[in-house]
């Protein structure tokens, strides 16, 4: 790969992998793993893909080196986090933090244990979906095709709904209008 493909290559994929990072990080670390994620492309001196199939291989190849980048600066921020819970006495959280923070941090927490029930390939779809991609943009992504997306997506919001009704959080199901409840 050139200079000026790579250019290209940063100019087309920094924003999409800064994007999909930020799900999990902050937008500095995040922007951070994007570009450690195409350094990572640079230094595999990979040629550039003349047809569409080793475009979309290329695009898949940097979501799974972000993937990586992203689990090491979650595991150097659990470090750090660990290291001033070490150093710092910590007072009653309880005398800190409003009711309405603690709700919604519960809140948030319960979602993370549900998603984190999904297989990986549901969960990303799911969090992909919610982040505005629409199935064929997350075929795109993920590197499978539009209907296994689609399948992936739909399996995924149907174990969702299972998992939410199983604990009782109270979260309205809705069914298809064209069958009856059951």
């Amino acid at each position: 790969m050139t200079g000026d493909e790579f250019r290209v290559l940063f100019g087309t994929m920094h924003l999409p992998l800064a994007r999909y990072a930020r799900r999990v990080l902050d937008g500095e670390t995040a922007n951070d793993v994007a570009t450690e994620t195409l350094l990572t492309i640079w230094s595999k001196q990979l040629p550039m893909p003349a047809d569409d199939d080793g475009q979309r291989r290329l695009r898949s190849l940097c979501y799974r080196i972000c993937d990586g980048h992203v689990r090491n600066a979650l595991r150097a921020e659990r470090r750090r986090r660990s290291l001033e819970d070490l150093l710092t006495v910590r007072t009653s959280r309880a005398s800190l933090v409003s009711p309405d923070i603690a709700e919604d941090v519960a809140a948030r927490e319960r979602v993370a244990a549900v998603l984190a029930k999904l297989s990986k390939a549901e969960r990303e779809a799911v969090l992909l979906f919610l982040d505005g991609y629409t199935p064929s943009e997350i075929a795109h992504k993920v590197g499978c095709s539009g209907p296994a997306a689609t399948m992936r997506l739909a399996r995924a919001k149907e174990n969702l709904r299972k998992l939410l009704q199983r604990q009782g959080e109270g979260v309205p199901v809705v069914t298809d209008t064209r069958r009856p409840a059951t």
